[in-house]
């Protein structure tokens, strides 16, 4: 059964800073990818369908609004301004943001919306696309099924996002199903793991 009971405490979130996101605990790597830490890195990203996103967003007053989690939907463009990329609203650590997402002005862009992965400071960012609203991404970091495992990001083990979290799972299992070139969601994956377990402990 799909529970989110697999968070631990090796690892820590980070401590949101004024521009999103910080930095991690020494007992964890770096995850963050942005063009103001390593713009090579960042440069080089190429968002993949089905990729777990979490995303440094602020405000319309440019200030940190913690983080949100997305699913990718398909990489749009890059350039030297940044990365644009269609993707699915998960869920937010900000009270008031999952309120916008869900009953505010952002729900139509619940299901699909153009993300921006800004080169700098995203509050600065003047990337615009005609006829469409962008959500710019300050930093950002790929969620695998390793840092689901170990409880990242913490926040979405609680409260009201662990709610949407598994209210999105039952959505995507009662969808058409998974195109074949998605990558699965790391929650599914880590799920078909402990299946395999049970079954080893069982025959013996």
């Amino acid at each position: 059964m799909f529970s989110l009971s697999r968070s631990s405490n090796l690892w820590v979130f980070p401590h949101l800073t004024p521009g999103g996101a910080g930095r991690e605990s020494p007992s964890c790597p770096l995850m963050w990818v942005g063009g103001g830490l390593d713009r090579a890195v960042w440069f080089k990203q190429k968002f993949k369908e089905g990729q777990l996103i979490e995303g440094a967003i602020r405000d319309d007053a440019g200030k940190s609004q913690g983080t949100i989690l997305l699913r990718v939907i398909r990489h749009e463009s890059t350039d030297n301004t940044g990365h644009l990329f269609q993707g699915e609203f998960i869920t937010a650590a900000d009270q008031h943001y999952r309120w916008w997402m869900a009953e505010g002005a952002g729900k139509s862009l619940r299901a699909k919306c153009t993300y921006h992965s800004c080169e700098g400071n995203s509050h600065d960012c003047k990337v615009r696309k005609a006829r469409k609203q962008l959500i710019h991404l300050e930093q950002f970091r790929v969620i695998g099924t390793k840092e689901w495992a170990a409880g990242v990001p913490d926040w979405a083990f609680k409260g009201q996002p662990k709610k949407e979290v598994e209210a999105f799972h039952l959505q995507v299992q009662a969808g058409k199903g998974e195109s074949s070139g998605a990558i699965a969601l790391p929650w599914a994956e880590a799920e078909g793991d402990d299946t395999d377990e049970d079954v080893d402990t069982d025959e013996e």
